[in-house]
C-alpha cells in the first residue's frame, strides 16, 4: 500500500512537471511576435549568391549568378541598375566576393575570373581595374581602404586606398600552403584574419593566421 502510494505521488509529480513544461512553451510562443506573410514588405525574384546593403540602407547590391552585380532599392526591391565590369576584358557574371567603403562611396568586387574592380557607387561607373588573383576582401571599417587576399600571384595581401586610387601597402605575409577560405578584419581596424584549408594524406587540415594591418 506505501508502494502504490509513492509511486501514484512519483507519476503526480512527473504529470505537473510535463504540464507546466507545455504551459511555459506556450507562453513564450505567444510572448513574442512572429513573422509572418503579413510582416514581408517585398518580395522579389533574383538568382542571388549573396548580397549587401549599402551603408544608407537605401539599396542593396546582389551578387547573381547570371547577371552580375546588381543594385536594388531596399524599401521596393526595385532593379535600380547594373555595376558593368571592364567591357575589354573577358565577363564573368559570377562575383567571388565585393564589399562598399566606409562613406558607401565606393563598391569593391571580384569577379569569377579573379579581376577586381572599383565603382563609383554614386554614378554607377567603373573607376578603376586591377589585373590581379584577388579572391577574398573585406572593407577596413572607418576608412575607405579595402584588404585584399590574392589566390596566386605575389604579392598574397594589398590594401587599395580609392580615394587616393593606389595601392598602399602590398606585402607577402602568407603561407604558400594551402587555399585561403575566409578573411575578416577587426572592428577597430587593427587586425584581420585569415583561414586556410589544405589536405595532408586525406585528412583535413585548418589553420587560422591573425596579423596587424
Amino acid at each position: 500500500m506505501v508502494q502504490k502510494t509513492y509511486f501514484g505521488e512519483y507519476l503526480m509529480k512527473k504529470l505537473v512537471l510535463i504540464l507546466t513544461a507545455l504551459w511555459l512553451s506556450a507562453a513564450a510562443a505567444f510572448a513574442y511576435p512572429t513573422i509572418g506573410a503579413e510582416d514581408v514588405i517585398w518580395s522579389k525574384y533574383y538568382d542571388v549568391d549573396q548580397f549587401k546593403c549599402h551603408p544608407s540602407g537605401q539599396t542593396i547590391v546582389i551578387a547573381t549568378k547570371d547577371q552580375g552585380l546588381l543594385e536594388i532599392d531596399a524599401t521596393t526591391g526595385n532593379f535600380i541598375r547594373k555595376f558593368e565590369p571592364d567591357s575589354t576584358l573577358p565577363i564573368s557574371k559570377y562575383y567571388f566576393d565585393f564589399d562598399f567603403s566606409s562613406n558607401g562611396k565606393y563598391l569593391f568586387g571580384i569577379d569569377g575570373r579573379k579581376q577586381c574592380f572599383v565603382w563609383d557607387c554614386n554614378s554607377g561607373e567603373l573607376m578603376k581595374t586591377i589585373h590581379t588573383t584577388g579572391i577574398f576582401l573585406k572593407n577596413i571599417p572607418g576608412t575607405e581602404r579595402f584588404l585584399v587576399i590574392n589566390y596566386s600571384w605575389l604579392p598574397k595581401v594589398w590594401i587599395y586606398d580609392a580615394e587616393e586610387d593606389s595601392i598602399i601597402r602590398a606585402e607577402n605575409i602568407l603561407p604558400d600552403w594551402g587555399l585561403k577560405k575566409a578573411i575578416a578584419v577587426s572592428p577597430d581596424a587593427q587586425y584581420f584574419a585569415v583561414s586556410y584549408f589544405r589536405r595532408d594524406n586525406g585528412t583535413k587540415t585548418f589553420e587560422v593566421s591573425l596579423f596587424m594591418i
